[in-house]
């Protein structure tokens, strides 16, 4: 008796919590990201915070800064030249590429 009364009331619990499951067929994961148009202005070369350049030279070994702009947001736009290949990188002050 003890017995079925507890699996009755396993069965009971299981069913219960049922309608609140989710499902991994059922999941749907989005991330929506929303970003602040920021303005850039340019300056010197000379004027990127040390760690930006550090960053720069390690991601990209062989490059050089063509261009450096700051932002409204306090990052860093840059344009590096490999060779013939122009890329722009984005920085955050503290160096991390974006």
């Amino acid at each position: 008796m003890r017995k079925s009364l507890l699996v009755s009331a396993v069965i009971v619990l299981v069913g219960m919590s049922m309608p609140n499951a989710t499902f991994a067929k059922d999941a749907v994961n989005k991330t929506i990201v929303m970003q602040d148009e920021v303005t850039y202005k340019e300056i010197k070369v000379e004027e990127l915070p040390t760690e930006v350049v550090a960053s720069l030279q390690k991601a990209f070994k062989d490059a050089t800064i063509a261009n450096a702009f700051v932002g409204d947001d306090g990052s860093y736009k840059v344009i590096v030249k490999i060779g013939e290949e122009t890329k722009t990188v984005f920085v955050k002050a503290d160096g991390e590429i974006m």
